[in-house]
């Protein structure tokens, strides 16, 4: 059994290894504007007009930068970067690639428009976790001369312009952004669809009415699944089209898929173990959850609603907490260890994953 358990482990250290989300260095011909950013306040009504008589600023870019300068609250920012082409990317088809901007930009070129990302307000939705790129055409571009990037950012909540912008050929550059977005977006495509299997696990409670936490395993995955979508949105059919408003496409993914996946998860970790929550314990969880619910539902806005995720994320991971307590406290008059180590070993993944978001 434990040589099974340590192969398994070792397996799992491999696969994530291989998906590593540590920087590389590009071994393609490439501008790098992380050091050259300036921004300026803007307005939703500003043009690029009005840009051009503002005093910029340096700005150095990192996650929540904007939201170090302007607040959570709606706001409006120039954010642009000056730079001469080296001559490997002269007169050459160019692409531009941001990593990660938060929440929506429209972009320009030499005071040509290029592309936009997300959308302003009224009808706001957010780009997630997609780059931002967008073709320069070789024929606006000053070959010899300085060249001109202007983006104007809505910004709102956790406002950021992160580091990793460049200058490359199209084909590279897509290929680039393609690379950035399977890390920070597709990549929770696939794990969505492995959560495809708690249709199999209902299948099998079904048929098997006595193992109630299949029951709960399956309808983890599912919630799981709906919070896995917020990550993911912009690759969904249908997203940004303004059929679902954003803020309530936030509350019934990233919002209640966290609520119900913490809530069925720690049933599932009872059933499973084989230990009897107790009676008070049942009674608080339950009003926990209808009281975050209806909280986060009555909430208007995206700004206060994202207020609100740290300090529900709080609630969430105590509940979590108490759990695993009680069930290490109680196992020793239950000897069901062996479904303690599998328990442990199945959820190692999530566990390191967690963690590696948070660092």
């Amino acid at each position: 059994m434990k040589n099974k358990f340590f192969k398994l482990f070792i397996i799992f250290l491999l696969l994530i290894n291989s998906i590593s989300c540590k920087k590389n260095e590009h071994t393609f011909a490439n501008l790098s504007l992380d050091n050259c950013a300036l921004w300026a306040l803007s307005s939703q009504n500003e043009t690029i007009q009005d840009a051009a008589a503002k005093e910029f600023s340096p700005l150095k870019l990192k996650y929540c930068n904007l939201f170090d300068i302007l607040g959570d609250e709606q706001s409006f920012v120039w954010v642009k970067f000056n730079f001469t082409l080296p001559d490997e990317l002269k007169n050459e088809e160019l692409g531009v690639v941001f990593p990660y901007i938060n929440f929506a930009d429209k972009a320009w070129c030499n005071g040509v428009f290029i592309g936009e990302t997300g959308s302003f307000p009224p009808h706001y939705y957010s780009s997630l976790y997609k780059s931002h790129i967008y073709t320069i055409p070789k024929n606006i571009l000053n070959q010899n001369e300085e060249n001109t990037i202007l983006l104007k950012i809505f910004s709102q909540g956790n406002g950021t312009i992160s580091d990793g912008n460049l200058i490359a050929k199209i084909d590279r550059a897509k290929y680039y952004a393609n690379k950035k977005d399977f890390i920070s977006s597709k990549i929770y495509l696939l794990f969505e669809g492995i959560l495809n299997a708690a249709f199999l696990f209902l299948m099998f409670f079904y048929f098997a009415k006595k193992s109630k936490y299949l029951l709960h395993f399956a309808l983890s995955c599912l919630s799981t699944f709906f919070f896995l979508a917020f990550f993911s949105g912009n690759e969904w059919p249908g997203y940004g089209d303004q059929i679902l408003n954003f803020t309530l496409f936030a509350k019934f993914t990233l919002f209640f898929g966290f609520y119900f996946s913490t809530y069925t998860t720690m049933n599932f970790m009872f059933d499973y173990i084989g230990i009897q929550q107790p009676k008070f314990w049942i009674i608080i969880k339950n009003i926990l959850l209808c009281s975050t619910i209806i909280i986060t539902f009555v909430i208007k806005d995206y700004v206060t609603l994202l207020r609100m995720f740290t300090p529900m994320a709080i609630i969430y991971t105590v509940q979590l907490l108490f759990v695993n307590a009680y069930i290490l406290i109680n196992i020793k008059k239950n000897k069901n260890k062996n479904q303690l180590i599998s328990l442990t070993i199945g959820f190692l993944p999530s566990i390191i994953c967690i963690f590696i978001d948070f660092i």
